[in-house]
């Protein structure tokens, strides 16, 4: 299974991230994602990076980068 992509916006981009909103409730609820796992966001305007989940709460998780 290929890791899945979640968008962050531009001006959040960083060493470490946070995913909130709609992404952040498909991460935990909807794929059931947990700390450890990588996942790859892109900010919609050609960057794209992977990160590790560091944290899963009900409105906002926290992100690691890896690259």
């Amino acid at each position: 299974m290929s890791e899945p992509f979640f968008y962050l916006p531009p001006d959040a981009w960083g060493r470490e991230a946070c995913l909130e909103g709609q992404e952040a409730r498909h991460l935990g609820q909807a794929l059931r994602l947990k700390p450890g796992d990588t996942v790859g966001l892109l900010d919609g305007r050609g960057r794209t990076g992977h990160f590790v989940i560091r944290a899963v709460g009900k409105k906002n998780v926290r992100l690691e980068c890896l690259e």
